[in-house]
Protein backbone atom coordinates (compact mmCIF):
# COMPACT_ATOMS: atom_id res chain seq x y z
CA UNK A 1 0.00 0.00 0.00
CA UNK A 2 2.92 2.42 0.77
CA UNK A 3 4.55 1.81 -2.38
CA UNK A 4 1.21 1.91 -4.34
CA UNK A 5 0.98 5.95 -1.83
CA UNK A 6 4.54 6.83 -3.16
CA UNK A 7 4.10 5.87 -6.97
CA UNK A 8 0.63 7.99 -6.87
CA UNK A 9 2.53 11.03 -5.28
CA UNK A 10 5.38 10.57 -7.88
CA UNK A 11 3.01 10.99 -10.80
CA UNK A 12 1.36 13.29 -9.18
CA UNK A 13 4.51 16.09 -8.84
CA UNK A 14 5.01 15.59 -12.34
CA UNK A 15 2.06 16.78 -12.94
CA UNK A 16 2.11 19.91 -11.06
CA UNK A 17 5.82 20.26 -12.67
CA UNK A 18 4.08 19.98 -16.43
CA UNK A 19 1.23 22.36 -15.03
CA UNK A 20 3.40 24.83 -13.24
CA UNK A 21 4.20 26.80 -16.55
CA UNK A 22 0.48 28.16 -16.67
CA UNK A 23 -0.07 32.17 -15.86
CA UNK A 24 -3.13 33.83 -16.64
CA UNK A 25 -1.41 36.33 -19.10
CA UNK A 26 -1.32 34.37 -21.92
CA UNK A 27 2.59 33.97 -21.35
CA UNK A 28 4.20 30.59 -22.23
CA UNK A 29 2.32 27.70 -20.79
CA UNK A 30 4.42 24.51 -21.24
CA UNK A 31 1.25 23.17 -23.03
CA UNK A 32 0.73 23.99 -26.74
CA UNK A 33 -3.21 23.76 -27.46
CA UNK A 34 -2.55 23.42 -30.50
CA UNK A 35 -0.73 20.03 -30.03
CA UNK A 36 -2.62 17.05 -29.26
CA UNK A 37 -0.38 15.23 -27.38
CA UNK A 38 0.65 18.06 -24.95
CA UNK A 39 -3.87 18.60 -24.65
CA UNK A 40 -3.67 14.51 -23.31
CA UNK A 41 -1.41 15.45 -21.39
CA UNK A 42 -3.03 17.58 -19.81
CA UNK A 43 -6.42 15.98 -19.71
CA UNK A 44 -4.62 13.10 -17.55
CA UNK A 45 -2.82 15.00 -14.85
CA UNK A 46 -6.40 16.36 -14.01
CA UNK A 47 -8.25 13.48 -13.99
CA UNK A 48 -5.26 12.20 -11.91
CA UNK A 49 -5.40 14.96 -9.31
CA UNK A 50 -9.24 14.60 -9.13
CA UNK A 51 -8.94 10.79 -8.95
CA UNK A 52 -7.04 11.78 -5.47
CA UNK A 53 -9.29 13.59 -4.55
CA UNK A 54 -12.07 11.91 -5.05
CA UNK A 55 -10.31 8.65 -2.67
CA UNK A 56 -9.78 10.82 0.08
CA UNK A 57 -12.74 11.96 0.18
CA UNK A 58 -14.33 8.90 0.00
CA UNK A 59 -12.35 8.03 2.91
CA UNK A 60 -12.83 10.77 4.74
CA UNK A 61 -16.87 9.71 4.25
CA UNK A 62 -16.38 6.13 5.58
CA UNK A 63 -14.09 7.07 8.74
CA UNK A 64 -16.46 10.06 9.55
CA UNK A 65 -19.15 7.33 9.53
CA UNK A 66 -17.55 4.75 11.49
CA UNK A 67 -16.44 7.27 13.97
CA UNK A 68 -20.25 8.54 14.57
CA UNK A 69 -21.29 4.98 15.12
CA UNK A 70 -19.75 5.41 18.31
CA UNK A 71 -22.42 7.04 20.19
CA UNK A 72 -24.03 5.09 22.01
CA UNK A 73 -26.31 2.76 20.90
CA UNK A 74 -29.49 3.83 23.04
CA UNK A 75 -29.36 7.50 20.79
CA UNK A 76 -27.08 9.21 23.60
CA UNK A 77 -25.21 11.56 21.41
CA UNK A 78 -21.06 12.13 22.83
CA UNK A 79 -20.04 13.23 19.72
CA UNK A 80 -21.57 15.88 17.79
CA UNK A 81 -19.43 16.57 14.64
CA UNK A 82 -16.34 15.68 12.85
CA UNK A 83 -14.58 17.27 10.07
CA UNK A 84 -11.73 15.43 8.46
CA UNK A 85 -8.60 16.86 5.97
CA UNK A 86 -5.12 15.83 4.92
CA UNK A 87 -2.26 18.05 5.55
CA UNK A 88 0.68 16.55 3.24
CA UNK A 89 1.38 13.30 5.53
CA UNK A 90 -1.08 14.13 8.58
CA UNK A 91 -4.59 12.83 8.57
CA UNK A 92 -6.32 15.37 10.52
CA UNK A 93 -9.82 15.20 12.91
CA UNK A 94 -11.83 18.51 14.51
CA UNK A 95 -13.92 16.50 16.33
CA UNK A 96 -16.52 18.52 18.42
CA UNK A 97 -17.59 16.88 22.19
CA UNK A 98 -20.86 16.98 24.24
CA UNK A 99 -20.13 18.61 27.65
CA UNK A 100 -20.65 15.41 29.88
CA UNK A 101 -18.24 13.78 27.38
CA UNK A 102 -15.86 15.57 28.20
CA UNK A 103 -12.35 14.34 30.53
CA UNK A 104 -8.69 13.07 29.47
CA UNK A 105 -9.72 9.50 30.32
CA UNK A 106 -13.05 9.61 28.10
CA UNK A 107 -10.78 11.34 25.09
CA UNK A 108 -8.05 9.12 25.57
CA UNK A 109 -9.89 6.54 24.83
CA UNK A 110 -11.71 7.93 22.15
CA UNK A 111 -8.47 8.81 20.28
CA UNK A 112 -8.07 5.22 20.81
CA UNK A 113 -10.92 4.14 18.79
CA UNK A 114 -10.42 6.92 16.44
CA UNK A 115 -7.14 5.69 15.35
CA UNK A 116 -8.13 1.91 14.92
CA UNK A 117 -11.03 2.90 13.13
CA UNK A 118 -9.41 4.98 10.52
CA UNK A 119 -6.55 2.75 10.35
CA UNK A 120 -8.84 -0.13 8.97
CA UNK A 121 -9.90 2.17 5.91
CA UNK A 122 -6.76 3.52 5.15
CA UNK A 123 -3.10 3.41 5.92
CA UNK A 124 -2.59 6.53 3.25
CA UNK A 125 -0.79 8.89 6.25
CA UNK A 126 2.14 8.83 8.61
CA UNK A 127 0.72 10.45 11.77
CA UNK A 128 -3.22 11.19 12.77
CA UNK A 129 -4.08 14.18 14.77
CA UNK A 130 -7.10 14.68 17.06
CA UNK A 131 -8.37 18.39 18.04
CA UNK A 132 -10.40 17.86 20.19
CA UNK A 133 -13.10 21.15 20.98
CA UNK A 134 -16.30 21.44 22.83
CA UNK A 135 -19.85 22.74 21.46
CA UNK A 136 -18.79 26.24 21.89
CA UNK A 137 -15.79 25.23 19.00
CA UNK A 138 -13.32 26.08 21.84
CA UNK A 139 -10.25 23.80 21.94
CA UNK A 140 -9.89 21.10 24.41
CA UNK A 141 -6.38 19.32 23.56
CA UNK A 142 -4.96 17.95 20.80
CA UNK A 143 -3.51 14.77 20.24
CA UNK A 144 -0.96 13.51 17.83
CA UNK A 145 -0.36 9.95 16.92
CA UNK A 146 2.03 8.27 14.55
CA UNK A 147 0.79 5.78 12.60
CA UNK A 148 3.69 2.91 13.96
CA UNK A 149 1.74 3.34 17.05
CA UNK A 150 -1.90 2.77 15.56
CA UNK A 151 -0.46 0.37 13.12
CA UNK A 152 0.71 -2.20 16.01
CA UNK A 153 -2.32 -1.33 18.21
CA UNK A 154 -4.74 -2.54 15.17
CA UNK A 155 -2.71 -5.29 14.10
CA UNK A 156 -3.02 -7.11 17.38
CA UNK A 157 -6.40 -6.42 18.05
CA UNK A 158 -7.25 -7.92 14.53
CA UNK A 159 -4.68 -10.70 15.17
CA UNK A 160 -6.59 -11.60 18.68
CA UNK A 161 -10.23 -10.57 17.53
CA UNK A 162 -9.12 -8.36 20.57
CA UNK A 163 -12.55 -5.42 21.11
CA UNK A 164 -11.09 -4.38 24.90
CA UNK A 165 -8.00 -2.73 23.13
CA UNK A 166 -7.09 -1.47 26.66
CA UNK A 167 -5.78 -4.69 27.47
CA UNK A 168 -3.54 -4.50 24.93
CA UNK A 169 0.25 -4.82 25.04
CA UNK A 170 0.61 -1.85 22.50
CA UNK A 171 -1.25 0.05 24.56
CA UNK A 172 1.25 1.11 26.85
CA UNK A 173 3.73 1.73 23.51
CA UNK A 174 0.88 3.98 21.85
CA UNK A 175 0.35 6.47 24.37
CA UNK A 176 4.96 6.59 25.25
CA UNK A 177 5.15 7.63 21.25
CA UNK A 178 2.18 9.98 20.97
CA UNK A 179 2.25 13.64 21.69
CA UNK A 180 -0.80 14.65 24.31
CA UNK A 181 -1.74 18.20 25.32
CA UNK A 182 -5.04 19.41 26.95
CA UNK A 183 -6.49 22.41 28.48
CA UNK A 184 -6.09 23.11 31.91
CA UNK A 185 -10.14 23.40 32.13
CA UNK A 186 -10.34 19.63 30.79
CA UNK A 187 -11.13 17.13 34.09
CA UNK A 188 -9.32 13.91 34.54
CA UNK A 189 -12.00 11.69 35.23
CA UNK A 190 -14.55 10.45 33.30
CA UNK A 191 -17.48 11.72 33.29
CA UNK A 192 -20.53 10.04 34.58
CA UNK A 193 -22.64 9.57 31.31
CA UNK A 194 -19.90 7.04 30.07
CA UNK A 195 -18.77 5.45 33.27
CA UNK A 196 -21.66 2.57 33.02
CA UNK A 197 -20.34 1.31 29.63
CA UNK A 198 -17.20 1.25 30.06
CA UNK A 199 -16.37 -0.41 33.81
CA UNK A 200 -18.25 -2.85 32.22
CA UNK A 201 -15.52 -3.94 30.10
CA UNK A 202 -13.01 -3.40 33.70
CA UNK A 203 -13.15 -6.49 35.35
CA UNK A 204 -13.84 -4.10 38.28
CA UNK A 205 -15.43 -5.96 41.96
CA UNK A 206 -17.79 -2.66 42.47
CA UNK A 207 -21.33 -2.13 41.41
CA UNK A 208 -21.20 0.21 38.37
CA UNK A 209 -23.86 2.62 40.07
CA UNK A 210 -21.59 3.09 43.05
CA UNK A 211 -18.59 3.89 41.67
CA UNK A 212 -20.52 6.57 39.12
CA UNK A 213 -21.25 8.30 42.24
CA UNK A 214 -17.63 7.96 43.90
CA UNK A 215 -16.22 9.74 41.06
CA UNK A 216 -18.24 12.76 41.11
CA UNK A 217 -16.99 13.62 44.43
CA UNK A 218 -13.77 15.13 46.10
CA UNK A 219 -10.98 13.51 48.15
CA UNK A 220 -11.07 14.95 51.82
CA UNK A 221 -9.05 12.48 53.75
CA UNK A 222 -7.61 8.81 53.77
CA UNK A 223 -8.07 5.22 55.66
CA UNK A 224 -6.58 2.43 56.17
CA UNK A 225 -7.19 -1.25 57.58
CA UNK A 226 -5.08 -4.52 58.21
CA UNK A 227 -7.09 -7.79 57.77
CA UNK A 228 -6.19 -10.92 58.93
CA UNK A 229 -3.69 -13.52 57.66
CA UNK A 230 -4.14 -15.19 54.34
CA UNK A 231 -3.06 -18.49 52.93
CA UNK A 232 -2.37 -17.38 49.31
CA UNK A 233 -0.01 -20.62 48.14
CA UNK A 234 -2.41 -22.97 49.52
CA UNK A 235 0.25 -25.10 51.64
CA UNK A 236 0.03 -25.21 55.74
CA UNK A 237 0.92 -21.91 56.83
CA UNK A 238 -0.30 -18.19 55.78
CA UNK A 239 1.89 -16.06 53.62
CA UNK A 240 0.42 -12.47 55.02
CA UNK A 241 -2.05 -9.92 55.24
CA UNK A 242 -4.50 -7.77 52.41
CA UNK A 243 -4.49 -4.28 53.39
CA UNK A 244 -6.76 -1.56 52.44
CA UNK A 245 -6.14 1.80 51.12
CA UNK A 246 -8.89 4.33 51.02
CA UNK A 247 -9.38 7.77 49.77
CA UNK A 248 -12.48 9.23 50.97
CA UNK A 249 -15.03 12.16 50.44
CA UNK A 250 -16.07 14.10 53.20
CA UNK A 251 -19.20 11.72 54.06
CA UNK A 252 -16.99 8.61 54.07
CA UNK A 253 -18.07 7.95 50.07
CA UNK A 254 -15.12 5.57 49.25
CA UNK A 255 -13.17 6.85 46.11
CA UNK A 256 -11.07 5.67 43.54
CA UNK A 257 -8.92 8.42 41.82
CA UNK A 258 -6.10 7.26 40.67
CA UNK A 259 -2.93 8.62 42.39
CA UNK A 260 0.14 6.90 44.48
CA UNK A 261 0.66 5.41 47.64
CA UNK A 262 3.24 4.51 49.95
CA UNK A 263 3.40 2.54 52.41
CA UNK A 264 5.71 1.49 55.80
CA UNK A 265 5.76 -0.47 58.42
CA UNK A 266 7.27 -0.29 62.01
CA UNK A 267 7.95 -2.57 64.55
CA UNK A 268 5.97 -2.40 67.75
CA UNK A 269 8.09 -2.42 70.96
CA UNK A 270 6.64 -3.04 74.31
CA UNK A 271 7.34 -0.08 77.21
CA UNK A 272 6.71 -0.63 80.45
CA UNK A 273 5.36 -3.80 81.64
CA UNK A 274 2.95 -6.68 79.74
CA UNK A 275 0.12 -5.56 81.40
CA UNK A 276 0.32 -1.95 80.05
CA UNK A 277 -0.14 -3.09 76.90
CA UNK A 278 2.22 -0.05 75.85
CA UNK A 279 4.09 0.20 72.50
CA UNK A 280 6.45 2.54 71.15
CA UNK A 281 7.63 2.45 66.99
CA UNK A 282 11.07 1.03 66.29
CA UNK A 283 12.46 -0.23 63.07
CA UNK A 284 11.13 0.32 59.94
CA UNK A 285 10.36 -3.27 58.78
CA UNK A 286 8.77 -3.06 55.65
CA UNK A 287 8.07 -0.31 52.58
CA UNK A 288 6.50 -0.23 49.73
CA UNK A 289 5.76 2.14 46.49
CA UNK A 290 2.55 1.37 44.52
CA UNK A 291 0.69 2.84 41.20
CA UNK A 292 -3.19 2.98 41.30
CA UNK A 293 -3.89 4.08 37.30
CA UNK A 294 -5.86 2.86 34.42
CA UNK A 295 -8.61 0.06 34.49
CA UNK A 296 -5.90 -1.75 35.93
CA UNK A 297 -6.64 0.30 39.38
CA UNK A 298 -10.29 -0.57 39.05
CA UNK A 299 -9.70 -4.69 39.44
CA UNK A 300 -8.29 -3.99 43.36
CA UNK A 301 -11.06 -1.35 44.02
CA UNK A 302 -14.21 -2.44 46.04
CA UNK A 303 -16.33 -0.08 46.54
CA UNK A 304 -16.74 -0.66 50.81
CA UNK A 305 -13.22 -1.19 51.22
CA UNK A 306 -11.23 0.74 48.35
CA UNK A 307 -8.23 -0.62 46.85
CA UNK A 308 -6.81 -4.15 48.15
CA UNK A 309 -2.92 -4.81 48.55
CA UNK A 310 -1.39 -7.67 49.51
CA UNK A 311 1.41 -7.65 52.22
CA UNK A 312 3.36 -11.11 52.37
CA UNK A 313 5.40 -11.63 54.99
CA UNK A 314 7.96 -12.69 53.28
CA UNK A 315 9.09 -9.08 52.51
CA UNK A 316 9.15 -8.18 56.09
CA UNK A 317 12.65 -7.79 57.63
CA UNK A 318 13.41 -9.88 60.92
CA UNK A 319 12.90 -8.35 64.37
CA UNK A 320 12.73 -8.86 67.93
CA UNK A 321 11.05 -12.13 69.24
CA UNK A 322 10.31 -9.63 72.57
CA UNK A 323 8.55 -7.46 69.93
CA UNK A 324 4.46 -7.55 68.97
CA UNK A 325 3.95 -9.56 66.22
CA UNK A 326 1.82 -6.61 65.26
CA UNK A 327 3.31 -3.36 63.12
CA UNK A 328 2.26 0.08 62.72
CA UNK A 329 1.42 0.87 59.40
CA UNK A 330 1.58 4.50 57.68
CA UNK A 331 0.13 4.95 54.13
CA UNK A 332 0.50 8.04 52.24
CA UNK A 333 -1.87 8.35 48.95
CA UNK A 334 -0.90 11.12 46.45
CA UNK A 335 -3.25 11.78 43.53
CA UNK A 336 -2.35 13.23 39.89
CA UNK A 337 -3.04 16.97 40.83
CA UNK A 338 -0.22 16.57 43.62
CA UNK A 339 -2.87 16.36 46.67
CA UNK A 340 -1.63 14.14 49.57
CA UNK A 341 -3.34 12.17 52.23
CA UNK A 342 -1.91 10.01 55.28
CA UNK A 343 -3.53 7.60 58.09
CA UNK A 344 -2.43 5.19 60.35
CA UNK A 345 -3.05 1.65 61.42
CA UNK A 346 -1.51 0.20 64.41
CA UNK A 347 -2.63 -3.60 64.45
CA UNK A 348 -0.98 -5.09 61.17
CA UNK A 349 -0.30 -8.67 61.77
CA UNK A 350 3.47 -9.45 60.96
CA UNK A 351 4.59 -12.61 61.56
CA UNK A 352 2.80 -15.81 62.97
CA UNK A 353 2.44 -15.87 66.35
Amino acid sequence: MKSKYFSIMAIFLVAVVLASGCTNNGEETGVDSNNPSDVEINSKNEGLIEKITDSFSSDATKIKKEILSLNDEENQTFLTNIDISKKENTLQMEVSVIDDSISKFALNLYAIMFSIKSYEITQNFEELKIIYLNDKKKQLGIITIPKKAIKDLADYAKENNDKDYLNSPYIEPFWEISTVMYDESVPELIPLSLSKDIFGSFGSKSDTDEISEALGKTVTHLSIQCYYSYNWDADAEDDGINYFVKPLSEDNTVVPIEGTFETTVYEQILVGDIWSADYEEGKLLYKETGLLEGNERLKKFDEWKGYEVKLEWDSVESYMASSSDYGSMHVTFTDKDGNSFSAKYDACKLRES
